[in-house]
């Protein structure tokens, strides 16, 4: 991964927890080395919004992802 799209994960994921990242960094991971392809950052958006949005409220509190 470039410097770049490692600053900007973690800006997106600034406020989660070491556990969140750890599995976000893995859906990520899996899913590109399924297309045989590097991590992008269309990727992490991708799984970011599976994990976070896809789930509900909830789930965007949980990581301390949700506005205050």
């Amino acid at each position: 991964m470039t410097d770049e799209l490692l600053g900007e994960i973690a800006r997106r994921t600034e406020r989660a927890s070491a556990s969140f990242i750890k599995e976000l960094m893995r859906r990520t991971q899996q899913f590109a080395l399924e297309r045989n392809a590097s991590v992008a950052l269309v990727d992490v958006e991708g799984e970011l919004h599976k994990m976070v949005m896809a789930g509900g409220l909830l789930n965007r509190k949980l990581p301390g992802l949700a506005e205050a």
